[in-house]
């Protein structure tokens, strides 16, 4: 289903956010509150067996997007990429042995997204790291044998932060802005998402930080001179009648007796007002390109009136009577961009 982000009321479905949001960690503001069971779900297990039943457990509960991996580099890849879409998962990770490699991991993981909810799959004997996973930021242990209480029971503690599942649209409307704009600026996300520009602006910020995004400087703005929304859309009149019923033409002017017509009304080269033969351009005519004919009231115009209409309010003004915002635009980077290769080149950075 397509969204019209100008004329939707998307305030309705986002979050409201308080003005004093800090951070620049957005993901867990912007994107946490997603319906849950939509979220994906990565389970990093060699056993078979288990992957089985979790994967029926996770089922019945409601969840579809099931990620399997056999070995903890593939989980990662995959977690990088769910991420690089805007997008967050729940890991299941298995947790079997001694072995310190796996604080490394929950330690990468949780560098590029901090709120994100692992749970290891450990076997009932102790282990000394359990503790220390804890401690860093795992979400919740889940011993093996599973049993559908025991998963239910911490999907349940999840929910507790998801505000009782409740579909905010936000992720999505972002995600979809995001990925079909080559630049956006802070007022104009704000406003079609229902946040408040100090959070975008930290957001994207962040995403420059991630090297996904670069800020190209402050830009003006026309706004709507009764409602102060950015939303509006410039359109286009005859400055005689005021309608839009007009077309582009290429026009000829004949000089001896001034005659202004479309070029196909000089039938056989014959002026249509005084019946003269016309015989070369800039001795007795010259042809106007591309000029405007009202086909309400047949004025002719060089340029048409320019107008605009808000639309949150439906307000309609002139450029002379708008009000100019300043804000700041960023420039977004995907992976195949000279402009992130380069950066990265510079930086060696690997986001």
């Amino acid at each position: 289903m397509s969204i019209d982000f100008q004329t939707a009321r998307l305030d309705e479905d986002c979050i409201a956010y308080n003005d004093e949001l800090q951070g620049t960690q957005l993901e867990l503001e912007l994107f946490k509150r997603t319906n849950l069971k939509n979220k994906n779900i990565i389970v990093i297990e060699k056993n078979k067996i288990i992957c089985l039943q979790l994967s029926f457990i996770l089922k019945k509960i409601g969840f579809n997007v099931i990620k399997f991996c056999e070995n903890i580099e593939q989980g990662f890849h995959i977690f990088k990429q769910i991420h690089e879409n805007y997008e967050e998962a729940i890991i299941f990770l298995s947790f079997f042995s001694n072995d310190s490699s796996i604080m490394k991991t929950i330690a990468k993981i949780l560098e590029i997204n901090a709120h994100t909810k692992i749970i290891l799959l450990k076997s009932p004997e102790k282990n000394i790291l359990t503790n220390m996973v804890l401690m860093i930021g795992v979400f919740d242990i889940l011993e093996i044998p599973l049993s559908m209480p025991k998963v239910t029971s911490i999907i349940e503690k999840i929910k507790q932060e998801y505000h009782d599942e409740k579909e905010y649209h936000t992720q999505n409307i972002i995600q979809l802005i995001l990925s079909t704009r080559k630049n956006i600026n802070v007022l104009e996300l704000s406003e079609l998402t229902g946040t408040n520009s100090k959070t975008i602006k930290e957001f994207l910020e962040f995403l420059e930080s991630s090297d996904k995004a670069k800020n190209i400087g402050k830009t003006k703005m026309i706004s709507c001179n009764n409602c102060e929304s950015i939303l509006v859309e410039e359109f286009f009149l005859c400055p005689n009648c005021n309608l839009e019923k007009f077309t582009q033409k290429d026009l000829i002017e004949h000089y001896s007796c001034g005659n202004v017509s479309l070029e196909k009304e000089y039938k056989d080269e014959m002026c249509p007002k005084c019946k003269k033969l016309i015989t070369a351009v800039g001795v007795d005519y010259r042809k106007i390109h591309e000029y405007f004919i009202c086909n309400e009231c047949k004025e002719k115009f060089s340029e048409p009136k320019s107008m605009y209409s808000c639309k949150k309010c439906n307000s309609e003004f002139a450029l002379t009577s708008a009000k100019w915002v300043e804000t700041e635009k960023f420039l977004l980077i995907n992976e195949s961009s000279p402009i992130k290769n380069n950066s990265k080149q510079a930086s060696k950075i690997i986001s």
